[in-house]
Order: C-alpha cells, then structure tokens, then sequence
C-alpha cells in the first residue's frame, strides 16, 4: 500500500492490487495545489467545499459519502460513522464522518473534521486501528492536544496528521503542525509518502509526517 498526501483531509490509498481510494478532495480555496485525480473510490466526510470538490476527480468514481458499511472494491472493505464538527454537538458547523477501510490487511481511520473528543462509542469503532489520519489544526477540529488525547486512547500503530496550516499551504487560523509532532518525536521528518504492508507495519515510525505531494 501506498499512502500520499495532497494537503488538508485529502490522501490518495494505492492499494497492492492497483485500486485507488481518494480521501475528502479539497477545491482551490485551501491554498494546495487543486490537480485533478483519478480514483476508483473517493470519500468525502461532510459537504463543505475544502472536503467535497469532486470536480477535480476526472473519471466516475464510486462515492462514499454517508454512514454505513460497504465493499466497494475486491478487498477492500470501508465502513462510516458519524460525529460532530464542533464542540457543541454540532449546532456550529453539523456532523461529519470517521471512515474506516480495511485494506490489504491493515485498517487505517480517517476522522474527517472531528471537532471534539470522540464519544465511548466512536471511540469502540475506532480500536485497533493500524494506521489513524487525525486532524490537528485546530478552530475547525481537533487541536494539538485534544488530538494528542484521541491517539493516546486509540493507540494506532501509527499515526498521519492533517488539517493543519503548513507553508505549502491550509486554510488561514489553522495551527501548524510543529507542535502536534514534537509530542511523538524529537527529531521530526517529513515523508514524501508512506509505502507499507501488513508485514512491515511493526517497523514504520509511530508518527508519519507526511509533505503534502501535488
């Protein structure tokens, strides 16, 4: 599997097998570079415009945009559930979803725009994660150490952050993402992308930091 990072929300999943799964696409607004992608699935956690710009997919993807559970791909397995967008049970900014995809032997999580700690039963459908993509930016969703709460207490084998304002780009009031990856490692380095396997996942860092990759 490989994982790469375009900025925001947005990873492109390559899976063993060829299939591409395409994470919240986000439109020219948030400061990345906007390229157009191909996918054979693309998720989407909420319907705002720097997570939903299916515009940029240029083929016919399936889209998982609602709660559920679903095989969309040979092998691949992807199931959502929904939780709030802000700390006010969403009367700020609504809901969105935490999807999570079983593929090629490992289970990766994407929380979306979680906006407040998970409740016991989010936190349920979470356990055992391999790999979490966790937003860390703050004013929209998690900040530094709310995020650092929900890793400790999901305890993936690692960790991806996102949503976070960098000097390649993000949405302005973001925080950066120094912080957040000082907490796991003294010395951090950014990955251009993230190739791992059920077999090697023991020895890939428990934080990835991720440069966000046109």
């Amino acid at each position: 599997m490989i994982i790469t990072y375009n900025g925001h929300a947005q990873f492109l999943i390559e899976t063993a097998s060829g299939h591409r799964i395409l994470t919240d696409p986000f439109d020219e607004t948030v400061g990345y570079p906007c390229e157009e992608k191909t996918a054979d699935v693309v998720t989407v956690s909420h319907q705002h415009h720097d997570h939903n710009y299916l515009k940029k997919v240029t083929n016919s993807p399936i889209v998982l945009d609602k709660a559920g559970s679903y095989s969309p791909l040979d092998g691949v397995k992807i199931s959502a559930i929904t939780a709030f967008h802000d700390d006010e049970q969403g009367k700020l900014r609504g809901e969105t979803l935490m999807f999570k995809y079983e593929i090629d032997g490992l289970t990766l999580a994407h929380l979306g725009d979680l906006g407040c700690l998970p409740n016991q039963e989010q936190y349920n459908f979470l356990m055992g994660v391999d790999i979490l993509f966790v937003p860390i930016g703050g004013t929209y969703t998690l900040d530094t150490l709310q995020a650092k709460e929900v890793v400790q207490k999901i305890h993936p084998r690692c960790t991806i952050p996102m949503h976070y304002r960098d000097e390649d780009g993000g949405i302005v009031g973001l925080l950066p993402p120094e912080p957040f990856v000082k907490l796991f490692t003294d010395n951090p380095q950014k990955m251009p992308l993230c190739r791992v396997t059920k077999e090697d996942l023991s020895q890939q860092p428990k934080l990835i930091w991720l440069a966000p990759t046109p």
